[in-house]
């Protein structure tokens, strides 16, 4: 997932999955620090829970880029695959 927004500062990225974590000042062009710090704690706990990972890094041209990998099994016959993954050219649809 994507967005325009501002992006996360570097020295809160590593933080931001920590349960009850919130950032220390509000972001450029907010005047609050919204939330309780559970939103992204619970994203991680969810998608580790089904042995995935997921990731945050800011967008070059602004923004943030969540990244979440789940992994697959095949689950149809008529797809030529490896054990654990579909041919999907990098999306899974939905």
């Amino acid at each position: 997932m994507e967005d325009d927004g501002p992006g996360f500062p570097e020295t809160e990225i590593a933080k931001v999955f920590d349960k009850f974590y919130r950032f220390t000042h509000a972001p450029i062009g907010s005047s609050r620090i919204g939330g309780a710090g559970l939103g992204l704690s619970i994203v991680k706990g969810f998608v580790e829970a089904h042995n995935g990972t997921v990731e945050l890094m800011n967008r070059l041209s602004g923004g943030a880029r969540f990244v979440i990998s789940l992994p697959v099994e095949n689950f149809s016959k008529g797809i030529e695959s490896q054990p654990g993954q579909i041919k999907t050219n990098g999306v899974i649809p939905c």
